[in-house]
């Protein structure tokens, strides 16, 4: 009876200590958002580090540890090499800032 009692408490005890384990991919998310949120960015670019192409900038959305640009296109932010804060002047316009993305 000891043992069993024993047994139930030390369940009871392991199960509320429950702990959310993040993902690197998830972690990046939290750090874009707030990068997004401190400058004001709705927007992002996906730039090829081989090439030092960057494409867009696209509106875009988090969503776990996935990064969802025109509501189709999903990047893993775990496979995320570096991202970068930078601005884009469209002819004639104001400069606006653009989160610029660079994958493995």
């Amino acid at each position: 009876m000891k043992r069993t009692i024993i047994f139930f408490l030390s369940i009871i005890l392991l199960s509320s200590c429950k702990e959310t384990v993040k993902t690197p991919g998830q972690i990046t998310a939290d750090e874009i958002s707030a990068v997004a949120k401190q400058h004001s960015i709705t927007n992002v670019a996906i730039g090829d580090p081989a090439t030092g192409f960057v494409a867009g900038p696209v509106p875009f959305t988090l969503s776990g540890q996935y990064l969802i640009t025109n509501g189709v296109f999903y990047y893993n932010l775990d496979s995320l090499s570096y991202f970068e804060v930078s601005s884009i002047t469209p002819p004639g316009g104001q400069s606006t800032p653009v989160l610029v993305l660079f994958f493995k």
